[in-house]
C-alpha cells in the first residue's frame, strides 16, 4: 500500500456517547488510511494519526473523504454538535492543509459535510529550513484556533435561534420602514405586521443605522457596541450566488440585538451585491426585525422608542 498524506484526524467537540463511537472507529479501522498512533487528549478529544494512501491536495469526495463524512454520520446520530478536523500533509511536500467537518445543515436537520477548509502551497516554505515541518503544523493550528471559536458559536447560536433565523429567512417581510408606511397610509403592498404608530422616517434612519453598524462585524460570534450603549452579534451568515449570472451575490446574515434598557432583537438583512477583491460590497438591502421578548415581528411603541433613543442622533 503506497501512502501519500501524513494526516492527523482529531474530535474537536463531543459529548460521552461521540466520544465512545469515535473511539470505537481505531477498532473497526479505515479502508484508505492506517492509524498510526491514538492520543487520548481529553474526555472530549481524541487524536488519531494516520497515514492516508491517496493524494489529497484541494479536491472533495477523496476515498477518505468519504470514510471521515460516513464516520460523521454516526457520530451526529447521537451529537449534533459534534466537530472533526482532518490535518494533512503531501508526502511530497507538494502542499499542506486543514479540513473542519460537522454538521452542515443550516436549519433543525441533520447533514455531515465540510465547515471550513484551507490549502496551503508549499512553495509559501523554505523547504531548506530543517524545521518547516514545525511552521507547516503552526499554520494548520493557527487556522484551527482562529477557526473553531466561530464554528462552535455558529453552532450554539443556530440550536438557540434556528426557528426564528428560518422563519425570517423563508419568509422574509419588506423593510420596517417601507412596511410602515404601507400601513400609515393603507396601502395594499402592508404586510399585516403593526408598528404601533411609528415615525417611517425615523423608522428608516434607524434601519440605516443599523445596517452601516452590521458591516464591522465580519465573523460568527463577533460583537460591537452600537448605537446608544447596545450591544449586536453576528449569529448567522450565508451566501448564494445568482443562477444566471454568477457575478451576482445573495447574502442572508442574522444579528443579536441587545439595547441599553433591555430589549433583545433578532435583526435579519437580504442583501444584493457582488465581490469585490474577495469582499462582499452589497448595493441593495433588506432588514426586518424579531422581538424576542413579545416573540413576534411587530414593533411595539416600546420597542420603537428605545431604537429611537439608541440610533437617532438629536
Amino acid at each position: 500500500m503506497l501512502f501519500h498524506n501524513q494526516a492527523t484526524l482529531i474530535l474537536e467537540q463531543s459529548n460521552p456517547s461521540a466520544f465512545t463511537l469515535f473511539e470505537k472507529s481505531q477498532k473497526d479501522g479505515f479502508k484508505n488510511a492506517e492509524i498510526t498512533e491514538v492520543i487520548n487528549i481529553s474526555d472530549t478529544k481524541l487524536q488519531f494519526n494516520l497515514n492516508v494512501n491517496e493524494r489529497i491536495e484541494g479536491s472533495m469526495n477523496f476515498n477518505f473523504d468519504t470514510e471521515i463524512l460516513s464516520l460523521l454520520d454516526k457520530l451526529l446520530s447521537v451529537d449534533s454538535e459534534v466537530i472533526i478536523s482532518f490535518i494533512f500533509q503531501d508526502m511530497n511536500d507538494d502542499f499542506f492543509g486543514v479540513r473542519i467537518y460537522g454538521n452542515a445543515s443550516k436549519n433543525d436537520s441533520i447533514q455531515s459535510g465540510l465547515l471550513d477548509s484551507k490549502i496551503w502551497s508549499s512553495d509559501i516554505l523554505n523547504l531548506e529550513d530543517e524545521f518547516y515541518l514545525d511552521d507547516i503544523t503552526a499554520l494548520q493550528q493557527q487556522f484551527l484556533e482562529e477557526r473553531l471559536p466561530y464554528i462552535i458559536q455558529d453552532i450554539y447560536y443556530l440550536k438557540e435561534y434556528s426557528n426564528i433565523i428560518n422563519l425570517m429567512k423563508e419568509e422574509p417581510m419588506p423593510s420596517p420602514d417601507v412596511d410602515c408606511f404601507n400601513q400609515n397610509k393603507g396601502k395594499k403592498e402592508w404586510s399585516g405586521l403593526d408598528y404601533a404608530g411609528a415615525d417611517e422616517k425615523k423608522l428608516e434612519w434607524i434601519c440605516d443605522a443599523i445596517i452601516d453598524e452590521s458591516i464591522i462585524l465580519k465573523k460568527i460570534g463577533a460583537t460591537s457596541e452600537v448605537g446608544f450603549r447596545s450591544q449586536m452579534t453576528l449569529i448567522h451568515e450565508e451566501f448564494s450566488s445568482d443562477l444566471d449570472d454568477q457575478t451576482i451575490v445573495y447574502k442572508f446574515s442574522a444579528y443579536k440585538l441587545d439595547t441599553s434598557s433591555g430589549e433583545v432583537l433578532i435583526v435579519s438583512l437580504f442583501e444584493e451585491g457582488e465581490r469585490v477583491d474577495n469582499t462582499f460590497e452589497p448595493y441593495e438591502s433588506v432588514i426586518n426585525f424579531f422581538d424576542l421578548r413579545a416573540k413576534t415581528r411587530n414593533l411595539s411603541s416600546s420597542v420603537f422608542n428605545e431604537l429611537s433613543r439608541n440610533f437617532i442622533k438629536q
